[in-house]
């Protein structure tokens, strides 16, 4: 014998398709716009002809890694001439 005198709630509601797929494009649009105003304000941050102002280690690096390149390139052509002799 139950002790209820009403009958049980309904604790969950049911899943209405239509509201479910309105409430996921509404995320993914909003998404979106968010994803492209965070590109936009990016590209409005980065001007053309704007640098940063470059220290002298950099300088310093960046000479050194353009003679290293520079000792690689003068030993190119023997390289490609010891893989063409084999």
């Amino acid at each position: 014998m139950s002790f209820r005198a009403k009958p049980a709630r309904v604790l969950k509601k049911t899943i209405d398709a239509e509201e479910s797929r309105r409430k996921r494009e509404e995320n993914t649009i909003e998404i979106r716009k968010v994803s492209r105003q965070d590109q936009f304000a990016k590209r409005r941050q980065k001007t053309p002809g704007e640098h940063a102002p470059v220290s002298p280690s950099d300088q310093q690096d960046k000479q050194q890694r353009n003679a290293e390149i520079l000792e690689k390139l003068k030993a190119l052509p023997q390289l490609v001439a010891g893989v063409m002799s084999e």
